[in-house]
């Protein structure tokens, strides 16, 4: 995962379609994400992410994965709607919230992009520099 870029993990075999088609809307306005399923992986795969990436996350955070990423009895890992950062994860309502945030984010940039192209425009436009010889 590189710097200030997000990693989504779902299960396509029990995810939320319309949260996922959120996260596709926030790559195609820009986000860098990369969105990866995890129905195929392995046990060892999914441990790997847990345990070097959710822990220390976890730990720093002070945020709870048992029960929302681990089973509380079986102890199995259910990597499913899942927004990861370098030094952060989101899940469940705190994953809902940060995409309307990224998205309002986004939405903004996108605004702001397009009112500097505008007044460049009108800048070049201007009739009185267009007739001015010189």
């Amino acid at each position: 995962m590189c710097r200030m870029g997000y990693l989504y993990l779902y299960d396509s075999r029990s995810t939320d379609e319309k949260l996922l088609e959120q996260i596709r809307k926030l790559k195609r306005l820009g986000l860098n994400i990369e969105i990866i399923d995890t129905s195929k992986w392995d046990d060892k795969k999914k441990k790997e992410i847990y345990f070097n990436k959710l822990i220390p996350i976890s730990v720093i955070k002070k945020k709870k994965l048992r029960g929302i990423v681990r089973s509380h009895k079986a102890g199995v890992i259910r990597l499913n709607s899942i927004l990861l950062t370098d030094d952060d994860f989101f899940t469940g309502k705190e994953l809902e919230m940060k995409i309307k945030q990224l998205e309002r984010e986004l939405e903004n940039i996108k605004k702001e992009i397009r009112d500097r192209i505008e007044e460049r425009i009108r800048q070049r436009i201007n009739p009185e520099t267009i007739f001015k010889f010189g």
